[in-house]
């Protein structure tokens, strides 16, 4: 009978066996508790994989294209239009009506400057400035009935405010130059002349303002058969004028000058009391040519 194994020798064997790798099985290592953390993690570590949702394709973005401008009236990609291809704009168009009624305002307008500036007299202002009143309420009164009528390029037609400028233009017929220290003047021509009760009406009135107060300016008298006499008094003579109508303030500026220039050529000759026409010059001939 073998005695019993010692430790020594049970020792040696085992390690004879780990040499011949016949290792005995051992108790395996328990694993360390794990924290409550890493279980959480491991829970969602572990849970099914679902599949990721495929992102939509994203809409076709649309170019921006540039608004077209609020006048604009050409449609896209159309062919420009040539000078040949643009037809005019009709003349019975209103806005033609309406371009004459604005130019009937402006001639109203302008009379009224003309007149103020003495280029017009009395008369032709007022029948110029009728005559452009009657046209403008009738090209007003057309197109409101129809706009479409052409009527109004007959009441507007051009020519008759000349005629009216003309017609009613104050004409010279006749003239007189006096001396206020003779009761004869020194020329006249023109027919018909000053009546003669007018020109001593105006002789004598000079006579006695003048040494009062000095030479006066122009001045004008109507008489009953609608002439006009005009008078323009210097130092030493008067003329006067006979208009078949009032006359501007244009013409009265002409014989003012006229008189003034006779005075300043026959000074000398005035002075020394020369009255004679043959040894005197008059700028007043100007106004009577025929």
């Amino acid at each position: 009978m073998n005695p019993p194994d010692e430790p020594r020798s049970l020792l040696r064997r085992l390690l004879k066996k780990a040499e011949h790798g016949e290792a005995q099985p051992t108790e395996q290592p328990k694993p360390p508790a794990m924290s409550e953390s890493a279980i959480m993690k491991m829970k969602r570590s572990t849970a099914p994989i679902r599949p990721v949702s495929p992102l939509p394709d994203p809409e076709p973005v649309q170019p921006l294209m540039p608004a077209p401008r609020a006048t604009q009236v050409i449609p896209p990609y159309a062919a420009p239009l040539t000078t040949q291809e643009v037809a005019p704009v009709p003349t019975d168009d209103p806005t033609k009506a309406e371009e004459a009624l604005l130019r009937v305002r402006e001639k109203t307008a302008q009379i009224a400057v003309e007149f103020a500036d003495g280029r017009l007299n009395r008369a032709q202002f007022a029948a110029m400035y009728a005559r452009y009143n009657e046209v403008r309420t009738v090209i007003e009164r057309l197109i409101s009935n129809n706009p479409n009528s052409k009527a109004w390029k007959n009441v507007a037609r051009p020519g008759v405010t000349t005629f009216l400028r003309q017609h009613f233009q104050a004409q010279t017929l006749s003239y007189a130059v006096y001396a206020y220290d003779r009761a004869e003047p020194m020329l006249t021509q023109g027919t018909p002349e000053i009546p003669l009760e007018t020109l001593g009406q105006i002789l004598r009135a000079l006579k006695v303002y003048i040494p009062a107060k000095g030479v006066p300016g122009p001045a004008g008298k109507g008489l009953d058969s609608g002439k006009w006499v005009t008078i323009v008094p210097g130092q030493l003579t008067v003329t006067l004028v006979l208009y078949s109508l009032e006359p501007s303030a244009t013409q009265v500026t002409l014989i003012q000058d006229m008189q003034r220039d006779f005075e300043r050529a026959n000074r000398l000759s005035l002075e020394r009391g020369i009255r004679q026409p043959d040894q005197l010059v008059f700028p007043h001939r100007a106004l009577i040519t025929k």
